[in-house]
């Protein structure tokens, strides 16, 4: 019994260690910063530090995901006129 009333207490005691210990994390990482003075990551994406994945964009791969993308649209805004589900329109409104 006395636990159940300690739950609580300790649940909010867990979260504040949690978000400290995230705060300290984002204040040592925006110390420890290896960038450069004046360095540029336009200039070189390919190697920009702060591009962990080294993922460059392209044309091509932005017309076909926006392509799918409105595919499904079209064919959700039919769905929902055809067959009423009027409780998804803010997954279609979402999506235009």
């Amino acid at each position: 019994m006395a636990l159940g009333r300690l739950q609580p207490i300790i649940a909010s005691l867990l979260g504040f260690v949690m978000m400290a210990h995230w705060q300290l994390v984002q204040v040592n990482a925006s110390l420890t910063s290896s960038v450069p003075a004046g360095y540029d990551p336009y200039a070189d994406p390919k190697n920009d530090p702060n591009n962990p994945l080294k993922y460059i964009t392209t044309n091509s791969l932005t017309t076909v995901a926006f392509c799918l993308v409105i595919i499904v649209a079209i064919s959700q805004t039919f769905c929902v006129v055809k067959w009423g589900a009027k409780w998804m329109l803010s997954l279609v409104i979402g999506e235009y």
